[in-house]
């Protein structure tokens, strides 16, 4: 929270937009997803709110380099080129969201629903309110240019030295972040990585994480006139444990084995395996295959192998040291990214511990991506009679209905089967109309080749009659003026 000049205590949600901006992003699934983890702290004192602070953990970074198809990067560059006028936008170097690299991939530079432009004029109304000055919110949007800039660099190659050397083929983008960030293009093309975008974003990103206020839960049901009850939290110490324990924990060995030049994603999984073969959380796979399955509480999630694991922390090793990082003296490796879980992760659980920990279990959003509520309460309670639910199983709301675990999956295997149903018989029955389709088709054909058929063997036929008939026909004429030559002697 943020004390203004007159004193009046300004509410954490008037900033949430920042973090919904900087922190959100469109996927398949969710127009709207958040893409990092939050932990609010509300101090209380006397029974009074008196400030909330907020820790962010595991901003997704690599969203800002790469999009699945029909996602988005994170919001706050399309509001950018959306909602500042033309005069600024040339002042930073801005075009139009669809030539930038880092926001076309995904093909879905306009999010249906959303209004950008507004967006940007309440994200401005937020930096405001927190206190930036007008220079400094400018600087945020010459950052933000910058990295849409560095995206669109294009590199080639070229050997110097019996070694392959990238070069940057348009020296126009690498001008202008220098000028953006006012620093020396030569120097910034001699070390621009991938990574420096990424690592940029997630320098502004943090400063900007402001305070806001959680919806609790209970409100909801209170609406929707739900009784609840809190039920325990399993005890999740020994999953926790197969993750981050000394010295054998997942990440642990991740972490060591980053370290190790020889180390590969086999050698990896081979010692997870042997340390955690028979943790009830863990599971090998039954066929020779590069993945793992770690039993969280939310249920199965298999791990998959990919080779760019170490790779990455050697690449970051070898910038640092072109870019000067290492000092006289300094030896130490660069920090890897199992270890930055791994410290995110003791402090999200030492915190979590100092506190009485409340399990709020969130669903997935559906796949229309839109608000359904209980339209129809009568259809409602006949499909759950329909699949079998019990009384207790579930809670019929004013506008929502609360479904538990059990019934839930129930649901989602009737659902599962009847869409299993559904394609047979939609297969089945497009498979008979073209059987039907291709058997009038032939069956027309063959009609057209039997008609020849009998025609030509009908005409034959008649040849061989008329030959025959013609051969009598002589015959007889013979066999005539025989005969009455013979009458015409006796």
């Amino acid at each position: 929270m943020y004390q203004g000049r007159n004193d009046n205590l300004r509410q954490p949600m008037e900033v949430f937009p920042i973090l919904e901006s900087f922190g959100n992003a469109k996927t398949i699934l969710n127009d709207n997803s958040s893409r990092f983890g939050k932990y609010l702290h509300i101090h209380i004192l006397h029974g009074v709110v008196v400030g909330t602070s907020l820790s962010r953990y595991l901003l997704e970074k690599s969203r800002v380099v790469f999009q699945a198809n029909e996602e988005r990067n994170y919001h706050v560059f399309y509001e950018l080129l959306a909602g500042m006028n033309d005069w600024d936008k040339q002042e930073v170097y801005l075009q139009g969201a669809e030539t930038y690299y880092y926001l076309n991939q995904g093909g879905s530079c306009e999010l249906k629903g959303k209004q950008d432009k507004q967006d940007f004029q309440l994200l401005v109304h937020c930096f405001e309110t927190i206190g930036l000055h007008a220079d400094q919110i400018s600087t945020v949007w010459a950052i933000l240019s910058s990295i849409l800039q560095l995206g669109n660099v294009c590199f080639s190659s070229y050997e110097s030295e019996s070694f392959e050397v990238a070069r940057i083929l348009s020296e126009t983008e690498t001008r202008r972040v220098g000028s953006l960030l006012q620093i020396s293009s030569e120097a910034l093309q001699t070390v621009i990585t991938h990574r420096v975008t990424e690592t940029t974003y997630d320098r502004i990103y943090c400063p900007l994480l402001p305070c806001y206020c959680v919806c609790c839960l209970q409100e909801e049901y209170s609406a929707e006139q739900i009784q609840w009850y809190p039920m325990p939290l399993k005890n999740l110490h020994s999953c926790l444990e197969l993750i981050s324990s000394r010295p054998h924990g997942i990440l642990r060995i991740l972490d060591d084995q980053t370290c190790l030049p020889q180390a590969t994603d086999h050698t990896f999984l081979q010692k997870c395996h042997y340390h955690h073969g028979n943790s009830p959380f863990y599971a090998k796979p039954k066929n020779p295959l590069p993945v793992f399955t770690v039993y969280h509480y939310a249920g199965a999630v298999t791990y998959q192998m990919v080779s760019v694991l170490f790779r990455k922390v050697q690449d970051g090793y070898i910038q640092q040291r072109e870019l000067g990082w290492r000092g006289k003296g300094l030896r130490q490796l660069p920090s890897t990214a199992a270890s930055h879980f791994l410290q995110s992760l003791n402090e999200l659980t030492a915190r979590l511990d100092r506190c009485k920990t409340t399990f709020i279990r969130c669903l997935k959003p559906n796949y229309v991506k839109r608000l359904s509520g209980v339209s129809n309460k009568e259809q409602s309670l006949a499909l759950l009679d329909m699949v079998g639910a019990e009384e207790g199983q579930y809670q019929l709301g004013l506008t929502k209905l609360f479904l538990k675990e059990l019934l839930y999956q129930q649901l989602e295997e009737k659902w599962n089967s009847t869409q299993t149903w559904a394609a047979v018989t939609i297969q089945r029955n497009i498979r008979g109309f073209l059987c039907r389709r291709n058997f009038r088709f032939f069956k027309e054909k063959a009609i057209v080749i039997q008609s020849h058929i009998r025609g030509h063997q009908a005409r034959k036929h008649y040849k061989r009659l008329k030959q025959s008939f013609t051969q009598f026909w002589a015959v007889m004429m013979i066999t005539r003026d025989t005969i009455k030559r013979r009458h015409w002697r006796k």
